[in-house]
């Protein structure tokens, strides 16, 4: 029987849906284009023992700060998803089958057009070949995934 992982201070409860806040400090991490992937990652590696990683699914455009500082993931407003949709070269017929999500912080803001995202807390420090998914005694914290087809 494993035992469950217990959560960090400042670590938000696991509602599976958006929007999530963190109390810390995060950058994007990876993109790789083949498979239309990003993730961002908490970068904080002396203040918690473990780190938060958000990664996006069929990525189609993205906007992104270099930092955020106390991030903010939630669905867009109609008006920004609709600009990041355009942005992106979709046609208004494709809305439906993506989802724009908003990177917020004081330090910048940010948005991605995707087909999904999951943000995990893995209890261990970051490695640099971590996938975004999960791994032994990861937690998921939230997930979007674009309604339509």
């Amino acid at each position: 029987m494993s035992k469950t992982p217990s959560r960090p201070e400042g670590i938000p409860e696991p509602t599976g849906e958006l929007p999530v806040t963190f109390e810390r400090k995060f950058r994007p991490w990876r993109y790789v284009v083949g498979h239309s992937r990003l993730s961002i990652r908490s970068i904080d590696p002396n203040s918690a023992p473990d780190h938060v990683e958000i990664t996006f699914f069929g990525v189609l455009g993205v906007r992104l700060a270099s930092v955020y500082q106390t991030l903010t993931i939630a669905l867009a407003d109609k008006a920004d998803a609709e600009d990041m949709f355009r942005f992106s070269g979709l046609r208004e017929s494709q809305y439906s089958s993506a989802l724009c999500v908003a990177l917020s912080s004081d330090s910048g803001t940010g948005h991605v057009v995707c087909v999904g995202c999951s943000v995990w807390l893995h209890t261990d420090k970051p490695d640099h070949i971590g996938r975004g998914g999960p791994r032994h005694d990861s937690i998921l914290l939230a997930r979007g995934r674009s309604t339509g087809r």
